[in-house]
């Protein structure tokens, strides 16, 4: 993937370039589907679970962007 890091912080998790990160699969620099969840391990924030998009934050909920 190409791009500029970034850091999201919302109310239960933090998602940046080294946690919680979406990753399109080797050789690929955009994907919309097939993309890997990468270092979001479960016991690492409250609502870390793989595969469940919006990490169960519901409607109306603030997030901090960071970009570098």
């Amino acid at each position: 993937m190409s791009g500029h890091n970034m850091t999201i912080v919302g109310p239960q998790c933090t998602a940046d370039m080294g946690r919680c990160v979406y990753m399109c699969p080797p050789r690929q620099n955009v994907c919309k589907d097939g993309y890997m969840l990468v270092g979001c391990d479960v016991r690492s924030q409250p609502v870390a679970r793989p595969g469940q998009d919006r990490g169960g934050m519901g409607n109306g909920v603030a997030l901090l962007t960071y970009l570098y």
